[in-house]
């Protein structure tokens, strides 16, 4: 029988290629006929970087700069094809997993833009951005100003570092901006699918996750509105309607306005660049996983779109997850390391050993199908 074993990270815990590494070492501890194909999923959220980085082997570059809160961080960056392509994934500076509290009044990705900087610097031409597990909601105005775009106040004063721009702005002046924006190939991953207004848009999706009330909610989205009306000079823009539009508090409008940025679901943009599909076909199962089942798993996230491609070529698909918070028919068969213990932090400390001994305990099931 041959396994294709394709986990995504489970955050704060383990990466998606040693999530597989452990799942296909606990199958093999039971059945060493079983042939298994590794494949590290990520959907352009974080761990993406990582995924690229397995395929492409390219240099990592590690450098410093500010988190989404102002505070010296180190974050590293993928340098590729001698140094033309680079890939920066939003989650390494301005990640909310960075910071200790959840203020997104106050926080920006500028740490983000000024990654982006070193890399237009440093002779990129192309950009591959992956939005995802955002601190902020601000429109990709902090990255924009690292850019040397100027945000104004109603004074016609720079905003200073310490708080969301987007929730200060007036004016935008982009005399600063560099040519070469415009001219770099931009490609925006969305770990999401959400548009950036409405019922389903990113801000109202996923604000709460970040700190947000929906009277700030409300608020931010106005302030979104003037934002993307003064970046476009239009009053209805359709960039706020592209799918992935609204991932990571809509860090992708500076690009869509200004530098023709093609905006692509992170799943089927690494499924496509690496040849998922192929191992897909060529697989009798496929055993996939995350940190945690929840309603995202059905929104753009990998572990979900990688059930319903296997579905739809006759595959049947097995989720093995740290935690289980919702009942889906997504997948064939859904294993939760909580079998093994209920201490989140028990799990989060040795993740490799329980997901071999999940792994293990699959062989059965396996042979059932």
């Amino acid at each position: 029988m041959k396994i294709l074993v394709a986990p995504d990270s489970f955050k704060g815990s383990i990466s998606s290629i040693d999530a597989a590494k452990a799942i296909k070492k606990g199958l093999n501890n039971q059945d060493k006929t079983l042939f298994c194909d590794l494949f590290p999923l990520s959907d352009g959220g974080e761990g993406t970087l990582s995924t690229i980085q397995t395929f492409w082997k390219g240099d990592l570059i590690k450098e410093t700069v500010i988190d989404a809160l102002g505070s010296s961080v180190s974050a590293v960056r993928g340098s590729y094809n001698d140094g033309k392509v680079s890939v920066i994934e939003l989650a390494q500076a301005s990640g909310l997993g960075r910071l200790s509290e959840k203020l997104p009044l106050e926080a920006s990705t500028y740490g983000t833009g000024l990654q982006i900087k070193n890399a237009l610097e440093t002779g990129a031409e192309e950009i591959i951005l992956t939005l995802g597990g955002s601190a902020t909601v601000d429109g990709g105005a902090g990255l924009f100003s690292a850019l040397r775009v100027r945000l104004l106040d109603e004074n016609g004063y720079d905003i200073l570092q310490g708080s969301n721009p987007l929730c200060v702005f007036k004016q935008l002046d982009f005399s600063g901006l560099s040519d070469r924006f415009s001219r770099v190939k931009w490609t925006i991953l969305a770990d999401v699918d959400n548009p950036v207004f409405g019922r389903n848009g990113g801000i109202r999706t996923y604000g709460p996750q970040k700190g947000l009330s929906e009277k700030q909610i409300v608020e931010l989205e106005q302030k979104m509105r003037e934002w993307v009306n003064i970046l476009t000079g239009q009053s209805d823009p359709e960039i706020v309607k592209i799918p992935g539009s609204g991932a990571a508090g809509a860090a992708a409008l500076p690009f869509l306005a200004k530098g023709n940025a093609l905006v692509e679901n992170g799943f089927d943009w690494i499924s496509k660049t690496f040849g998922l599909e192929k191992l897909i076909d060529d697989c009798d199962v496929v055993i996939t996983g995350e940190g945690r089942l929840d309603y995202q798993t059905a929104m753009g996230k990998g572990p979900g779109k990688l059930a319903s491609l296997a579905r739809q070529k006759g595959k049947k698909t097995i989720a093995v997850v740290g935690r289980q918070e919702i009942e889906t028919d997504l997948f064939d068969h859904v294993v939760s390391l909580q079998q093994f213990s209920n201490d989140a932090s028990t799990l989060m400390a040795r993740p490799a050993l329980f997901l071999e001994k999940a792994g293990g305990d699959l062989v059965k099931l396996l042979n059932s199908f």
